[in-house]
């Protein structure tokens, strides 16, 4: 008889709650993009996924970029040669459109690069790729046992009061609207913890002129929070040139190489000297910055214009 109360209060328990008796995890949203277009997007170099020996890597790249412009010069040339399998996914419109769109192409390379390779992967994410790594773990709750380390990079996880100037002249692309200090999207994003599971590392700048203000901006929930300035004090880097900031570069190594997030005291000092990433090719990254770049990201919210923030979708609500 006092099985039969126990169960009794602990289903009444759930009911109050909201939960199923069966299930307290959230049922993972269906993906709406097709299948044949999110393998489309989605690409990966260095050694096999298929029995990879070292931890795989996906690489999501920010807005108004590629993963060619973003990631070539810089982590994608690099990662590989640690020996790291390493996959990237094109976002459609270059991240401009719904965040809300472009995180299932985030989603569905997480189930296929766990599948492929048999083990748990990473994430590193640069300014807005950052974020749809963050929401990808917090509503596809099949996600975090699939991940070792989230990276974020230049990531506003807390939305940016610079976009608050082109909103106010109606102007922003979709994305710019998601990314608001006070967006619905980034109330959604912070509204509860990041789950359990993953380690979560944000590295930022001081310097850094579409994420303000820092601190906050860059501040991820359930993790640890770090400027590259705490270690080199003085440092000069921008939002863009954290792709390639050395600093950066050993911060986000010392996560992936170590248990939990990244721990700045393991890190030398001495590698202060080193500005950009070791390894990286700057001739090719100086190239994409002359062919339009820097020109392409100041003009990013004025890019696909929408008179409002896209509505949340259900499961974000």
């Amino acid at each position: 008889m006092n099985r039969i109360i126990t169960s009794c209060k602990t289903l009444a328990v759930a009911a109050m709650l909201g939960l199923s008796a069966s299930a307290s995890a959230q049922t993972p949203p269906p993906l709406n993009i097709p299948v044949a277009t999110l393998d489309a997007a989605f690409t990966c170099t260095g050694p096999s996924l298929t029995g990879a020996t070292k931890t795989p890597i996906l690489l999501v790249h920010g807005t108004a970029t590629t993963p060619e412009h973003n990631w070539g010069p810089n982590y994608l040339k690099v990662l590989p040669t640690k020996g790291h399998p390493v996959c990237t996914v094109t976002l459609p419109d270059k991240s401009l459109a719904d965040m809300q769109v472009n995180v299932e192409y985030v989603v569905h390379a997480v189930r296929k690069m766990y599948t492929t390779s048999g083990r748990k992967i990473s994430m590193i994410g640069h300014s807005q790729g950052g974020v749809h790594i963050a929401w990808a773990l917090k509503f596809w709750s099949d996600l975090p046992a699939k991940v070792d380390d989230v990276i974020g990079i230049a990531a506003p996880f807390q939305g940016s009061t610079v976009l608050m100037t082109c909103v106010s002249n109606l102007n922003c692309s979709p994305a710019a609207w998601q990314l608001r200090a006070n967006a619905n999207y980034v109330a959604a994003l912070n509204r509860t913890p990041m789950p359990a599971g993953p380690s979560y590392t944000s590295i930022f700048t001081y310097n850094d002129e579409l994420i303000v203000p820092e601190p906050h901006g860059s501040t991820i929930n359930d993790g640890v929070t770090m400027a590259v300035q705490s270690k080199c004090p003085g440092r000069v880097v921008g939002h863009i040139g954290m792709a390639m900031d050395a600093m950066g570069y050993y911060l986000a190594m010392d996560a992936l190489n170590n248990p939990g997030p990244a721990n700045m005291s393991r890190v030398s000092a001495l590698k202060c000297v080193d500005v950009y990433l070791p390894g990286s090719d700057l001739v090719a990254w100086n190239s994409m910055l002359a062919n339009g770049l820097i020109g392409l990201w100041s003009t990013t919210p004025s890019l696909n214009p929408a008179a409002g923030e896209p509505p949340l979708r259900s499961y974000a609500q």
